[in-house]
């Protein structure tokens, strides 16, 4: 599994990449039981919010429905036609998980534009795996099948 840290270390550099431009810290806000300079970077860039009281638990392991979010959020950082209004109209139609009851709200729209331009599709079975635990192959095909379909969505 790859951690919540892991992740946003991964999606900064994804960023950085795929725009030419350096990633800040964030100015201002910090997590209590996290410095990676990383994580203040995809906090800045809005990747990453944390779990509520200035934390972001870093050593957690990223769940999907938590990787859906951070990847449409990276997407909208790296986009500018990738806004949040843009993928909740975007995904309007888009049938409804098997399993959705299973996820906090935040995760359902970035979870169907994950699937809708089949960046994972979950398990075949119309199971998202909102709370399954996000490997770091997982973390790693989903951020360049996105970029690769980026024109299908940009």
């Amino acid at each position: 599994p790859i951690t919540r840290e892991e992740f946003a270390e991964v999606a900064v550099n994804f960023y950085e990449i795929v725009t030419g431009k350096k990633a800040e810290p964030h100015p201002t806000e910090k997590f209590i039981d996290c410095t990676n300079p990383e994580v203040l970077k995809a906090r800045n860039l809005g990747i990453v919010y944390g779990v509520g009281g200035d934390k972001f638990l870093p050593k957690d392991y990223l769940l999907r429905q938590q990787m859906a979010a951070m990847i449409t959020r990276t997407l909208t950082a790296c986009f500018e036609t990738i806004t949040p209004d843009f993928i909740a109209n975007d995904v309007k139609g888009v049938a409804d998980f098997k399993d959705q009851d299973g996820f906090l709200a935040y995760g359902i729209e970035p979870a169907k534009f994950m699937a809708k331009y089949k960046i994972t599709v979950g398990d075949g079975k119309g199971n998202f795996g909102p709370n399954d635990t996000c490997t770091r192959e997982q973390a790693v095909m989903f951020l360049l099948r996105s970029y690769l379909y980026k024109d299908q969505f940009n």
